[in-house]
C-alpha cells in the first residue's frame, strides 16, 4: 500500500501510481467530458471560450491539451522547446522529430571525440572513467 496526498485536494489516498484521489479523478474526467463535448460542438472554440462556456479553468483545459487528450483546431499553446504554436501535446512536430532522431542516434563511445551538438547520456561508469583520467 502506497499512501499519497492528492495533488488536487490534498487528501490522503492509496495511490497505486495515481497522482489524484479517485474522487478528484471522477471530477477531472467529468470536466474533460464537458470540455470535449463543447469543443466537438464548437470546433473553432478557443481555450478562453471553452473555459467561459463550461466553467472549467483555462489551466485545466491547457492540461488536457498538453496531455494530448484534447486537440485544438487553432494552435494556441507554445511548444515547450522552440515556442512555436501547437494544438496538442507539449512539442511541435519539428521538435518531436528532432527528439526522436536524437534518441535513435547512438551516442559516441567513451573516449571518442563527440563532434555533434549533443552530449549524450552520462552513466556512472562513463563518469568514473572520465574522472580517473
Amino acid at each position: 500500500m502506497s499512501l499519497r496526498n492528492c495533488t488536487r485536494c490534498g487528501g490522503l489516498f492509496d495511490s497505486m501510481g495515481q497522482r489524484v484521489c479517485p474522487s478528484c479523478q471522477r471530477k477531472e474526467q467529468s470536466e474533460f467530458d464537458e470540455v470535449r463535448s463543447y469543443v466537438y460542438q464548437n470546433k473553432e472554440a478557443t481555450i478562453a471560450q471553452a473555459s467561459a462556456a463550461t466553467g472549467v479553468s483555462k489551466e485545466r483545459i491547457n492540461q488536457f491539451v498538453r496531455e494530448g487528450r484534447l486537440v485544438l483546431s487553432k494552435p494556441e499553446l507554445e511548444c515547450i522547446s522552440c515556442g512555436a504554436l501547437i494544438g496538442t501535446g507539449r512539442l511541435c512536430e519539428a521538435c518531436m522529430k528532432r527528439m526522436k532522431q536524437d534518441l535513435t542516434t547512438p551516442a559516441s563511445e567513451p573516449g571518442e571525440k563527440d563532434n555533434s551538438s549533443r552530449s549524450g547520456f552520462h552513466t556512472k561508469d562513463n563518469f568514473t572513467r572520465r574522472r580517473d583520467r
